[in-house]
């Protein structure tokens, strides 16, 4: 987030991270290549589910100027996940 902050207002760099939060979750949302065998829709489904959750991290990130409540909320989500 701070080296997209360096270079993008903060609106450009939480868009950024978002979207780089997504990709990084490809995989681990669902079984994507299961959506119809088509990759376009797999990749498409997975940002769609990740980068709001990625906007809402980095904004609390931003706005607490600390990493630590978005990262106890990540690990709750993921633990969620995996009990559910």
């Amino acid at each position: 987030m701070s080296a997209f902050r360096s270079r993008l207002d903060d609106g450009w760099a939480l868009t950024a991270q978002a979207l780089v939060f997504a990709a990084g979750h490809f995989g681990g949302t669902m079984a994507e290549p299961l959506v119809h065998g088509n990759p376009f829709l797999a990749l498409a489904n997975n940002f769609v589910l990740n980068a709001p959750t990625g906007l809402a991290l980095g904004i609390m990130a931003l706005r607490s100027r600390s990493l630590f409540q978005s990262t106890v909320v990540h690990m709750f989500l993921d633990t969620m996940r995996r009990a559910l």
